[in-house]
């Protein structure tokens, strides 16, 4: 910002004082925004506020990140003023925190121990929003949480859960399990920011997991010494508060079937399973379309959630497998539709892509009665036919791929052939230097080089 704008900016800004008191305020502002203390040192008094907002040379030094101008004014400061507030009832420490600046931090909390619990947002709930995880850990042990207001603590857990910082969630909830389905100020609950994360999970792929997490109904033992992530600690804690027999957690089952379709969408295997655990029922709730979480996974092509039917859940998959959605599609039918487009593109050509649609669809059809092939849906189509008309566009695009990759590769080798045609016409002879060089007629290397320059085009180009 040029100075005249920073002038101009301040004297609006303080309308009450005076000429000097303005050009104090701009150059104090100023300094701490550059970091600039030899400016400012012999000023008589530096610590102030410096604009409408109410913010401090230190707010400013704080959030500009300048380590040192920090020090050398913490230096001069008496241990109240650093409670200073701006207008939304931020400290400098707040500012700090938004930095993740963990040495500012520590020079402020050296000169008040008290800071951490001052302000209307907390550095530490600040830190935590902003995910500076080192900033957490430190503001943690310094933080009085439990003296919040329910509001806040709430706000805290959910934002951990939020991005990732799954160890102080958990501890969190540990400390007071009524955290678990509270809901945050935009009606969130830990619960509905983890459902659609599959990557806080991991393991969903290797072999066994499902049958080892999905015991509720089965009496195949849970193998004790797999190691839990914080995330399914975090998950498994929540889970086990939902479903005590109390009053208190009636309404929980509602959030539950919403967080369920969720991660059933984005394929959250692992996450499903935990709540699957927690309540077998859940493989019954249906959506607004009568979609269970089978039929959402073969629609997605989350061959892991469909899998969890195939192998896990015993003689009950019949029932499932049998029953349709608000259009009358069965789950052939939702293997004959498109796939998501993220899903296609992750697949490298249209060719390719129409033959994983194909396995799929296949796949889908073994574990299913013969009967559903013949069976048409509110439109009277069945899922061959569904299939054919969802994947026409895809079928042409393959078809051109298809015509386009063969006849590249017939140009390809027809210039291989040429060369080796003219790799006969090259012979071997003794140059009068003596040298072991072959002979090569001129004509003949010209015509091999054009040859090469065509091939290294055409493989570029394809």
């Amino acid at each position: 910002m040029a100075t005249k704008e920073v002038n101009s900016y301040h004297v609006e800004e303080f309308p009450h004082i005076d000429e000097a008191d303005r050009k104090d305020c701009t150059r104090l502002y100023l300094a701490a925004l550059k970091g600039s203390w030899e400016s400012v040192e012999k000023m008589s008094k530096i610590q102030r506020e410096i604009n409408i907002t109410k913010e401090t040379t230190l707010h400013i030094a704080a959030g500009a990140n300048k380590e040192e101008f920090v020090k050398q004014l913490l230096i001069k400061m008496k241990d109240d003023k650093l409670e200073a507030l701006n207008t939304k009832g931020n400290t400098a420490l707040c500012y700090a925190a938004a930095t993740g600046n963990v040495n500012i931090a520590k020079l402020m909390l050296n000169q008040n121990k008290d800071l951490a619990n001052v302000g209307s947002v907390k550095p530490l709930f600040m830190a935590a929003l902003l995910g500076h995880t080192e900033m957490v850990k430190f503001l943690s042990p310094k933080t009085k949480i439990t003296k919040w207001d329910i509001t806040e603590q709430v706000e805290l857990f959910v934002t951990y859960a939020s991005v990732g910082m799954y160890e102080q969630a958990l501890e969190m909830v540990k400390a007071d399990s009524s955290l678990a389905f509270k809901k945050n100020n935009q009606g969130k609950t830990a619960l509905h920011v983890l459902a659609p994360k599959p990557s806080a999970f991991d393991s969903g792929s290797q072999p066994g997991i499902l049958r080892r997490c999905i015991n509720s109904w089965r009496t195949v033992k849970q193998d004790q010494n797999s190691k839990q992530t914080e995330a399914h600690q975090l998950v498994k804690k929540i889970c086990a508060h939902a479903y005590k027999d109390d009053v208190e957690n009636l309404t929980v089952n509602e959030d539950i079937s919403e967080i369920l379709f969720v991660a059933a969408k984005v394929g959250n295997v692992e996450f499903l399973v935990e709540l699957i655990r927690t309540n077998v029922d859940l493989i019954w709730e249906m959506d607004e379309q009568k979609r269970t979480i089978f039929h959402i996974a073969v629609e997605e092509r989350h061959k892991s959630i469909f899998n969890i039917m195939v192998n896990d859940i015993g003689s009950i998959k019949g029932i499932l497998l049998d029953s349709k959605t608000e259009d009358g599609n069965n789950l052939l039918h939702l293997a004959a539709k498109l796939a998501p487009e993220h899903k296609l593109n992750a697949i490298s050509g249209a060719a390719l892509q129409m033959q994983q649609e194909l396995l799929w669809f296949e796949e889908v059809q073994k574990v299913v009665r013969p009967s559903f092939k013949e069976m048409k849906n509110k439109e009277e189509q069945t899922p061959d036919v569904l299939f054919a008309k969802q994947h026409e566009g895809l079928r042409k695009d393959g078809e051109k791929w298809m015509r386009k990759a063969a006849t590249s590769s017939m140009i390809i080798a027809t210039l291989i052939g040429g060369i080796m045609f003219i790799g006969q016409l090259i012979f071997s002879g003794q140059p009068a230097d003596g040298s072991d060089l072959p002979i090569v007629p001129a004509l003949c290397s010209s015509h091999v080089n054009v040859y090469y320059t065509s091939m290294q085009w055409l493989v570029q180009c394809n």
